[in-house]
C-alpha cells in the first residue's frame, strides 16, 4: 500500500494545470484526450451524457 501510494504521489508531481473555455454544453461521461501541434495544446471531448442524465441524453458530439 505504502509503494502504490508513492508511486502515485510521484506520478501527479509534474501536471501543470491550465484553465480553458468552458464546454458548449453540460457534459459528463465523456471521453477527454489531450493532443498537441507543434506549439499549441488542445484538450479533446468525445461523446458522453448531457444533464439530463438520462438514456436519451446520450451524444456523440465532440469538441476541441
Amino acid at each position: 500500500m505504502l509503494l502504490s501510494a508513492t508511486l502515485f504521489i510521484n506520478a501527479q508531481s509534474g501536471v501543470n494545470v491550465t484553465e480553458v473555455a468552458n464546454m458548449p454544453m453540460p457534459i459528463s461521461n465523456n471521453a477527454v484526450v489531450e493532443g498537441w501541434t507543434k506549439d499549441t495544446g488542445y484538450v479533446y471531448s468525445f461523446g458522453g451524457i448531457d444533464a439530463t442524465k438520462i438514456w436519451s441524453g446520450i451524444n456523440k458530439k465532440s469538441f476541441r
